[in-house]
C-alpha cells in the first residue's frame, strides 16, 4: 500500500513537468487514479444539471488529460523515445503501439532525457546576443 501512495504522490507532484523519467508501476498508478477520479466527475455531473455539470467535466477533463499527457511523455521518456510520440495518437491504431511502449520495461541505464531535459548541451558559441553577428 505504500508503493502506491508513493507513486500517486510522485504522479501528483510531477502531473505539470514533462521532463525526466516514469516507471511502469507509477505511471499505470496514476493513470488508474485518473480514470477513476474522472469517472467520480462524470459520476457527478450526471447528478446535476446545466452548466454546473458542463463545467465539472470539462475542468475534469483538462486537468486529468494534461496530467496523463505529462505522465505519458515521461514514461516514453524511460524507454528512451521521444514524448513526441503521444502526437500520433491522432492516428487511433497507434493507441496500441502507445500501448505497447508504456507497458515495455524501461531502459536500465540512463537515457537521453536524464537530467538535461531531452535538450542536447550547447556550447556558448550556439547563441548571439540580439545584433551581433556571428564569426564564422
Amino acid at each position: 500500500m505504500i508503493y502506491v501512495t508513493t507513486h500517486l504522490g510522485n504522479g501528483v507532484l510531477k502531473q505539470f513537468s514533462f521532463a525526466g523519467r516514469t516507471g511502469r508501476a507509477e505511471f499505470w498508478t496514476f493513470f488508474a487514479a485518473n480514470l477513476v477520479m474522472f469517472l467520480a466527475c462524470l459520476g457527478a455531473a450526471s447528478l446535476m444539471s446545466g452548466a454546473a455539470a458542463t463545467s465539472l467535466t470539462a475542468i475534469g477533463i483538462v486537468v486529468m488529460s494534461f496530467g496523463n499527457l505529462a505522465s505519458g511523455v515521461r514514461r516514453l521518456h524511460d524507454t528512451n523515445r521521444s514524448g513526441w510520440w503521444i502526437a500520433t495518437l491522432i492516428l487511433p491504431v497507434m493507441a496500441f503501439v502507445l500501448l505497447y511502449f508504456f507497458a515495455k520495461p524501461g531502459v536500465s541505464g540512463p537515457t537521453r532525457f536524464d537530467d538535461a531535459g531531452g535538450m542536447p548541451e550547447r556550447t556558448p558559441d550556439h547563441f548571439t546576443r540580439a545584433g551581433e553577428q556571428r564569426l564564422a
